[in-house]
């Protein structure tokens, strides 16, 4: 778990890549994400009563045909609002958008108990832009130890919360890291990664 529960994170991070390069938005991709998960949800429901002797009920269909997962709820909201957010950083100097991610990691990492997740993308403007691969991975390493150790150490619950701020640089790492291997455009990578939500 500590080693992958940034992938989350990672996804969302991608997704702000590649939503920074342009303002477009289409609806209808997210009414069919939102279309994907009722039908997931639905199925679950009818395979637990059909073959693992759950109770069913039309009500309980019904409840389970409505999307209630938070991540796709907030992924929709930031996909629809990510226009705006590009708007705001392409207007920030440097130093403006050091201190706006700085202000963010504080208000969204620091306060878990107060607020749910919400991420940003620097756009590569970033330090750890600049580091090297091998410097990136050993910091990946770190993060994850750390994750190992809070999580058995019994301190606290939240270590493997999105918001932790051990698995957003995490998952900041592994994004970098990822998008420094030169595959180019690969329609078999391309076709698979069009089923990554539903998996989730």
């Amino acid at each position: 778990e500590s080693v992958f529960i940034c992938a989350v994170n990672v996804f969302v991070l991608i997704t702000g890549y590649f939503l920074s390069c342009t303002e477009k938005r289409n609806l209808w991709k997210a009414i069919e994400l939102v279309v994907q998960v009722i039908l997931f949800s639905s199925l679950r429901y009818l395979l637990d009563a059909a073959l693992f002797g759950g109770a069913f009920r039309f009500r309980g269909l019904i409840l389970a045909m409505i999307p209630n997962d938070y991540f796709v709820t907030l992924y929709i909201v930031l996909y629809l609002i990510s226009p705006y957010i590009n708007m705001v950083f392409d207007r920030l100097t440097q130093a403006q958008m050091r201190k706006m991610v700085f202000l963010l990691f504080l208000l969204f990492s620091a306060y878990p108990n107060f607020v749910d997740i919400f991420q940003i993308v620097t756009r590569g403007k970033c330090a750890l832009c600049q580091w090297k691969t091998c410097r990136l991975l050993l910091l990946w390493l770190v993060c994850v130890i750390g994750l190992i150790v809070w999580n058995y150490s019994a301190v606290s619950s939240c270590a493997w919360h999105y918001c932790n701020p051990l698995v957003i640089i995490s998952a900041v790492c592994a994004f970098l890291l990822f998008k420094r291997i030169q595959i180019g455009s690969c329609r078999i990578i391309n076709t698979l990664a069009q089923g990554v939500f539903s998996v989730y």
